[in-house]
């Protein structure tokens, strides 16, 4: 008995004593490579979509703005011609009045969209329509951020007393909430100050069980784990936000660091900025960094073609510029 004593007492005291730990990545010190588009090809067939994504040889366009006539556009990944548009907005059978155009899931076979606020879909590309193989909802909670982390887990942002909710969709309930908001300087006035300043964007691992958080106006990577313990936090050596105030944040004068992250065969690919809005008017390439899921800056690439959305597959990148007269498609090799 007292052996097992000494046991739980260690075990607890190992679990009390475990800590997340601070590494500061020199990320000055990758030289980063130009990279060389090639291949653009003019689009006239989509209405600013909000987002691009690649499922197997196809390009995904998601639209919801007005004069858009479907949510999907379908573009070849080898040459770019447009193949078809699928969806129909509205709210009958089949048809969808909102889609969430940051979230898409993918299978062997299918994607998963987040439709009409709090439902996910499965879907089927067909040649002329999508099949509706499943529609389920998921919760009654804003999805902000949301992040799919198996067929029962859910992420969301949570941005009140914690960054994220943790949710169970077959118990209906969130079952963590976790993230404490990163130190600052800057006096917030209220949450939703907070929030905007604090934006952030998570993605998951589902082999090795764990997530990574970028942030927008703070030099910070965050690595948790499947059950929101945080492994590692990751501070960029030598960078720091600008002093100002919260008007000073929403005139544009604050540095932008990370967009866009996105995971392709294992490694986490994230646009880094490094300025404010005078300074990328001014110079509007950026730097695509590649990550591993250990928190190491493994390689950069400098970007120089002006584009609004990408997405990489199969050590390829996918470019859309839609800021020229003349919206185009572009990739590069990685």
């Amino acid at each position: 008995m007292k052996k097992l004593l000494v046991i739980f007492l260690f075990f607890l005291a190992a679990c009390q004593n475990q800590k997340s730990s601070v590494e500061y990545a020199d990320v000055e010190s990758v030289v980063p490579v130009k990279l060389a588009s090639a291949d653009k090809v003019a689009v006239k067939e989509i209405f600013y979509p909000q987002s691009l994504y690649a499922f197997k040889d196809n390009l995904v366009c998601l639209c919801i703005n007005q004069g858009a006539d479907h949510p999907l556009y379908l573009f070849d990944k080898s040459d770019f011609s447009f193949k078809r548009a699928l969806g129909d907005f509205g709210r009958g059978a089949g048809e969808f009045f909102d889609v969430n155009p940051y979230y898409f899931e993918r299978t062997d076979s299918s994607v998963f969209l987040n439709t009409n606020n709090y439902f996910e879909t499965e879907i089927m590309f067909r040649d002329d329509s999508i099949d509706i193989v499943q529609h389920r909802a998921l919760t009654n909670l804003t999805l902000n951020n949301l992040v799919k982390l198996n067929d029962t887990l859910y992420l969301c942002n949570n941005n009140v007393q914690h960054e994220y909710s943790l949710f169970d969709v077959k118990k209906h309930q969130v079952i963590k909430e976790f993230g404490d908001f990163p130190s600052c300087r800057m006096k917030f006035e209220d949450n939703d100050d907070r929030n905007h300043f604090m934006q952030r964007e998570l993605v998951c691992n589902p082999k090795e069980l764990k997530l990574m958080s970028f942030y927008r106006y703070l030099p910070l990577i965050r690595l948790y784990d499947y059950n929101g313990n945080l492994i590692k936090e990751i501070q960029l050596k030598s960078l720091k936000q600008k002093d100002g105030s919260v008007d000073d944040f929403y005139d544009g004068e604050f540095l932008s660091f990370f967009v866009a992250p996105m995971v392709d065969d294992n490694l986490v690919y994230v646009l880094f900025m490094n300025k404010d809005e005078e300074g990328f008017m001014k110079d509007p390439s950026v730097e695509l960094q590649v990550w591993d899921w250990t928190g190491k800056l493994l390689r950069s690439y400098r970007i120089t073609e002006p584009f609004s959305l990408y997405t990489v597959s199969g050590g390829i990148l996918y470019g859309l510029n839609l800021k020229e007269e003349d919206n185009y498609f572009f990739k590069a090799g990685l």
